[in-house]
């Protein structure tokens, strides 16, 4: 993690992503960018006036030109005019509900998975910046040490499923062994995100997710254990339907809402 004045840059495995500071926003995220694998970014450093942006990679050290929006090497890291440190995580801090906290510098969720803090930085404004392993980036006010997750991007990365909800879009897929899993609703108008992580709690398993669609009330899930319907209120699942009740197969392919009908496509 690098911060600026105005950004927090989080280095991950898929690339850079930027967090505008006084909006409390997600910019675009830098993946676009030519000269640079995205996904052997290891270290990054930023200036205190987002002036200047700097990479480490397994074959050396790369400038970013802001105006071209390209990488280029560079011999070595130049000195930098910086106003943030990387610190140890505290014994104490307080996790969002369904997580704990661990002094070591971790938290675990209901299911018994531990996601690692991997960095996390004091921008000396009052702000800890953390990068998790797998459980994306967060923020902690300093004094209070309360943790807010800042979702951004898909919950896994294989897409099969898009319902375009007047431009909120409902993105689903298969689980291919991804750690987490489930449905990401990105509002591509805040260029914001949520994660809806499928297991029994929503009552919503951990399958491939194969088709969406919805209505006012309801998102109706196609998946390969029948067609689930999330309550957008409740946020939870009130029905499901299936081969063992009055669909032709559990495997759902396509599903459509047309009024008051919802037609299903099965195996």
């Amino acid at each position: 993690i690098a911060t600026s004045i105005s950004h927090v840059y989080f280095a991950t495995t898929e690339g850079i992503i930027r967090y505008d500071k006084s909006m409390r926003q997600w910019n675009d995220p830098l993946t676009g960018a030519e000269g640079v694998d995205n996904r052997d970014i290891q270290r990054i450093w930023c200036d205190v006036f987002n002036e200047k942006l700097y990479i480490q990679t397994s074959t050396g050290y790369l400038e970013y030109d802001i105006l071209f929006e390209q990488w280029y090497p560079i011999s070595e890291l130049p000195s930098l005019n910086v106003n943030y440190a990387h610190v140890r995580p505290p014994s104490v801090m307080f996790a969002p509900p369904g997580l704990n906290y661990a002094a070591e510098g971790y938290v675990s969720d209901i299911h018994g998975r531990d996601f690692r803090f991997n960095d996390i930085v004091d921008d000396r404004a009052g702000n800890l910046w953390i990068g998790t392993w797998g459980y994306g980036p967060a923020v902690a006010d300093a004094a209070t040490d309360n943790i807010e997750l800042l979702t951004f991007g898909l919950i896994q990365n294989r897409v099969d499923a898009v319902y375009d909800d007047d431009g909120v879009l409902w993105i689903g897929g298969s689980t291919l062994g991804s750690l987490r899993t489930g449905m990401t609703v990105f509002d591509t108008e805040e260029n914001s995100f949520e994660h809806i992580e499928t297991g029994w709690e929503i009552g919503l398993p951990a399958v491939d997710v194969n088709c969406i669609d919805g209505d006012d009330d309801f998102v109706y899930v196609g998946t390969e254990d029948g067609l689930f319907v999330y309550d957008r209120d409740d946020r939870r699942v009130t029905r499901s339907l299936s081969g063992r009740s009055c669909l032709p197969d559990d495997y759902v392919h396509s599903v459509c809402v047309v009024g008051d009908s919802i037609f299903v496509g099965t195996a």
